[in-house]
Parts: C-alpha cells; sequence; structure tokens
C-alpha cells in the first residue's frame, strides 16, 4: 500500500498543477468509510503477522481509554486558553487590578508559545511518555495556582506555567482522572538516542537559543502590554524594554544563523531552507491571521455582552456557544472536504471572504442590536475561520512531503505552524487589549471627566456593569458609559476585518494547485 510522492509537473498539464501526493488508495476523492474498515483490519492483519511492524500494540478497552483521554485533554486545552474571555471581568472586581488585564489572556499564550520549540527538542531525544504526563503536572499546577491566587501576579504566573504544560501535550486536562490512564496504559515511545545518556541528550539541546528566544517574546510582550496603561509610551522602562528585547532578538539572529554553542543539526529554529517556498510562507501567515479572526470574537462577544445586558461569566458563556460551535463544525467539514476538492486554495479563499464579511457586520453592532444580529454575525466569521483555522497543519507537512522532506523536515514545518497560531492569538490578545484598554480609556475619561473619578477608577469602569465605580453612575451616565465601551468593542473589529481581507488577498497569491494527485487510471477502465 505505497504512497507515491511525485512534485514532477508533466507536459500538458494545466495551471493548476498537481503539487502533491499520488496516493492510489485516495483517488480522486476521498475514501468511503467501508474502504477505509476494510483498509484498516488489513493493515492490522499485516502489523499482527509481522513481528517488525509499527502497528499499535493497545486494543479494545486500554486503546479506548487512551484515545478518550487524548481527546478529552485537547478538547480541555482548549477551553484553558479561552477560558479567560468570560472570567476577566469577575477577575477584575476580585483583585482590582485593570492595568493587568491583557496578561490574563496573554499568559497562557506566551507560556505556550515560549515552550513549543524547547518541548520539541525533548520528544525527539526522550520517552513520549514521561514528557506528557511530566506536561501534564506542570500543567495541573499551573492551573492550581490560579484557582488559588491570592493576587493578579500569581494569577499571571499560573497562566503562564499552565501554558508551558500544556504545550509540551497540546493540552490541558484533569489529570487527577487522565494521568492515571497515560501511566497505566501509554506506551512508551524511546527515542532513536537511546545510546547516549540523559545528560549528553540534554547537553545537545540548544539552551542558548531557548534563552534568547523567550527572553525577547518575554519582552515585547511587557513593552505591548503595560505601554500605555501602566507604563508612558515615552517611559524610560519602556525604552530600555524595547532595547533589551532588540538586542536579544539580533543576539537570537545570529547565535542561530552561526549555530554559536550549538550545532546546525541541534540549533533551536528550523533551517530556513525549509521556508523558501511561497507556499509555506503564505501558509503560516494564512494560519497566524486565522487566530486572529478566531480570538477577537471570542473574547470580545462576552465583553460586550457583560457590558449591555449585564451577564454573568456563565451566561456570557452561553451566548458564545453559537461562535464555537459552528468553528468546530467548520472546522471538521473542511477536513473531509480537503481530500475531496484537492484545491486547498478554494478553503482560504472562501474563508477570507467570510471573514471579511461577517466582521465588517460585527463593526456595526451597537448596544440596540439584538442578540440575534450578534450571533448572525458571529456565525459568518467562525464558517470562515473554520475553513482554515488548523488546514495548516496538514497542507504544510503534505507539501513538504511532497518535496521530498524527511521526517524530520515535516515535523519542523508543522511545528512552525503551531507557532503561528500561538503567536497570532498572542499577538491577537495583545493588540486587541491594548487597543480597547487604550480607547475606552479616552473615551470614559472625557464622559467622566467632572465626576471627581481617579485614572484608576476610570479604567475600573471597563471591568464591567459590576464594577463598583460603575455601579455608582447614574442611569443617564451609566448608558452613556456602556455605549462608549461598546463603541470600543465594535472599533476592535477593524482588526478582524484587517485579517480576513488579508488571508483573502494571500489566497490569491498561493498555487492553483491539486494538494492530492488523482490515481492514474486503471488498464481496466479505459
Amino acid at each position: 500500500m505505497a504512497e507515491k510522492i511525485s512534485g514532477e509537473k508533466k507536459p500538458g498539464e494545466s495551471e493548476f498543477s498537481d503539487a502533491s501526493i499520488s496516493a492510489p488508495s485516495l483517488g480522486a476523492t476521498a475514501m468511503t468509510p467501508g474502504e477505509i474498515g476494510s483498509l484498516a483490519e488489513s493493515t492490522t492483519a499485516e502489523d499482527s503477522t509481522n513481528p517488525n511492524s509499527d502497528g499499535r500494540t493497545l486494543h479494545g478497552f486500554r486503546w479506548f481509554l487512551v484515545c478518550f483521554s487524548l481527546y478529552f485533554s485537547c478538547v480541555i486545552y482548549g477551553l484553558d486558553t479561552t477560558i479567560a474571555a468570560d472570567v476577566q471581568a469577575a477577575v477584575i472586581v476580585t483583585f482590582e487590578d485593570v492595568g493587568q488585564l491583557t496578561w490574563m489572556g496573554t499568559g497562557f499564550p506566551l507560556g505556550s508559545l515560549c515552550a513549543i520549540l524547547p518541548w520539541s527538542a525533548l520528544y525527539a531525544r526522550f520517552d513520549m511518555k514521561k514528557l506528557i504526563i511530566g506536561g501534564t503536572v506542570l500543567f495541573e499546577v499551573g492551573s492550581a495556582l490560579c484557582g488559588a491566587a491570592p493576587t493578579m501576579d500569581a494569577l499571571i504566573v499560573g497562566r503562564v506555567l499552565a501554558g508551558f504544560g500544556g504545550s509540551g501535550m497540546y493540552i490541558g486536562f484533569c489529570f487527577a482522572v487522565c494521568a492515571p490512564i497515560f501511566i497505566l496504559y501509554l506506551p512508551s515511545q524511546r527515542s532513536t538516542d537511546t545510546k547516549l545518556n540523559v545528560f549528553a541528550r540534554l547537553g545537545a539541546i540548544d539552551w542558548i537559543g531557548i534563552a534568547l528566544s523567550s527572553g525577547s517574546l518575554v519582552c515585547i510582550i511587557m513593552v505591548l502590554t503595560f505601554a500605555g496603561t501602566t507604563w508612558n509610551w515615552n517611559d524610560g522602562r519602556t525604552i530600555a524594554t524595547f532595547v533589551v528585547f532588540g538586542a536579544l532578538l539580533a543576539f537570537f539572529i545570529i547565535q542561530q544563523r552561526l549555530a554559536l554553542f550549538t550545532t546546525r543539526e541541534n540549533r533551536m529554529f528550523p533551517p530556513g531552507r525549509l521556508f523558501r517556498s511561497r507556499s509555506q510562507i503564505l501558509l503560516n501567515i494564512e494560519m497566524f491571521l486565522a487566530a486572529w479572526a478566531v480570538f477577537v470574537p471570542l473574547y470580545y462577544i462576552p465583553n460586550y455582552f457583560q457590558f449591555v445586558h449585564g451577564d454573568t461569566a456563565i451566561m456570557a458563556a452561553v451566548r458564545l456557544l453559537p461562535f464555537v460551535i459552528i468553528l468546530i463544525m467548520t472546522n471538521i467539514v473542511a477536513g473531509v472536504l480537503l481530500p475531496r476538492i484537492s484545491y486547498y486554495t478554494a478553503l482560504y479563499f472562501v474563508a477570507g471572504i467570510l471573514v471579511t464579511v461577517g466582521s465588517c457586520l460585527m463593526f456595526t453592532i451597537t448596544m440596540d442590536s439584538p442578540p440575534s444580529h450578534l450571533y448572525g454575525f458571529s456565525v459568518l466569521i467562525a464558517l470562515g475561520v473554520g475553513l482554515n483555522f488548523n488546514a495548516g497543519y496538514s497542507i504544510a507537512g503534505i507539501k513538504m512531503g511532497a518535496k521530498g522532506g524527511s521526517t524530520d523536515d515535516i515535523n519542523a514545518v508543522v511545528a512552525v505552524q503551531n507557532m503561528s497560531q500561538i503567536g497570532g492569538i498572542l499577538t491577537a490578545l495583545l493588540v486587541a487589549g491594548q487597543v480597547f484598554q487604550s480607547i475606552a480609556f479616552r473615551k470614559l475619561t472625557v464622559l467622566l471627566y467632572d465626576q471627581g473619578f481617579t485614572d484608576a477608577q476610570v479604567r475600573s469602569v471597563a471591568a464591567g456593569s459590576r464594577s463598583l465605580v460603575f455601579e455608582s453612575l447614574s442611569p443617564s451616565l451609566a448608558r452613556k458609559a456602556v455605549e462608549a465601551i461598546t463603541a470600543t468593542i465594535s472599533t476592535i473589529y477593524i482588526l478582524t476585518i484587517v485579517s480576513g481581507g488579508l488571508s483573502l488577498l494571500c489566497s490569491l497569491l498561493m498555487k492553483r494547485e491539486r494538494l492530492f494527485k488523482p490515481a492514474p487510471a486503471s488498464p481496466s477502465s479505459a
């Protein structure tokens, strides 16, 4: 059951070149469930009779438990990524620290982004089972710290730690439920470096590159979070942090380019030759932009309902369900469509149109808009971004394989797709949070200038209708404050309008090619 990887263009082929996999088992369309079942049975039979087969060793109930744990953990990881969107108003009321509101959302993806490549290096050298369990423990420690945090600073540290641990497994789940299943049943996957001792394998990791890249990320995030709210843009701390960021980034680029204190094989960032392809560059840009189109609505739809309708965190989360459910279902549909239509550019083109249209409609929302309008407009965005939010993982790997890339090359481009996605999430939350706090503060300062409130109290109004300062306003003034904040939320959707438009442009720049090459016609069918 061989799959032939071919990137050659035959004479007479159209502009829609066949640039990827020629798989007789796939054919021009996807396999039917019956064909898949027969194929699975035959593969299992081969594995059971071949002592050198790489087939799975778990079956029955134990296989079900492992799959359930992995799938469920992915759900909880996604929950932890997005939960700050619903509880941010309650957190601000509890800790009375509006200046660090953005950190609550960005802390988790910051930890994840800093950890992606280090975890990848560890997985290449150590037992996968132990790493999964270790990542789970880190995630749970971070989550426990968040739950018991006495201060906003402790909550932020917990979010970063949870993101670091969750990134190691791409999960974040209830350790008390799932970890025993992993410990008992998950088979070990040992690295190929078994001849080296633990210290030799650890020493081969590019720790200098990890430190420089993580340091530069933390610095730029500190600037974008604190500047304009806690620090002035011309503050010495802002300027100093910018300088440190630039220095660390320059050192990181030089260190990776010259392979200083490491080797070219072990350096942290994948080699640049993997990304000289126009398609790989565009796929990473698309992944980055898709994250913007997901996380701006994900955070500011609950915000809208908490401000305008006074919803609790639970009710605001319920209001978000139409967006989330359609996003998930469309993501599944995209996975089914991709091998059938084969022209992956079509998915990105349609996604760009739907995201742009939906975002333009969200820009028109006011405090008097009926909830049904918000649901409908957000569903348009979900229909669009659901088509391309995770498609890049498969497409990037398949295209790298079609060019004859090794398994390490394929893993590298997929890891960079993950970095683009988490980086998009992080920057979306940073920029949107900065825009929201800056514009809302400016509008509310003008509105409440004669009420005797301090700057800190004015910022606390952005905590929502449960803010003590907000509750002290007269009904007419409170309505004007809600109008100002609602207008600010609408303004934030300019970010998703831009991301949708750029996504559409990138789709037009992509090669119009098949991802899966049709199987050649058999002589009997001629």
